[in-house]
């Protein structure tokens, strides 16, 4: 099935994010946060526009060993999701990704 969606979002984001050294070296960190608002556009018909609620979040985890302050590893995971909703049509969209880094640390200054 196809949709075909265009819309303008007015919305309020608020998070929450925490990092725990939980032994040395090592980070985790979590974060979230949602989104609430308005949404103003259409969904499958361009003269039809609607104005709806808007409602979306995202969310990351991550965790980081530092060897040494000179190299470094982290692996990050990514979700953002969405909600567009109206009296005819509900479509929930979903990114999900991640990454891995390594690195060292040149200290030039």
């Amino acid at each position: 099935y196809h949709y075909q969606v265009k819309n303008k979002n007015y919305a309020l984001k608020i998070g929450y994010a925490y990092n725990w050294v939980f032994r040395r070296g090592w980070v985790l960190g979590i974060s979230e946060a949602p989104t609430f608002g308005i949404r103003k556009g259409y969904i499958n018909t361009p003269d039809h526009t609607r104005t709806t609620f808007a409602m979306s979040n995202r969310a990351r985890a991550s965790i980081i060993y530092n060897h040494e302050k000179k190299w470094f590893f982290g692996i990050v995971a990514n979700a953002d999701t969405g909600l567009i909703y109206d009296k005819e049509h509900t479509l929930i969209t979903n990114n999900l990704n991640g990454e891995i880094s390594i690195g060292y640390r040149f200290n030039i200054w």
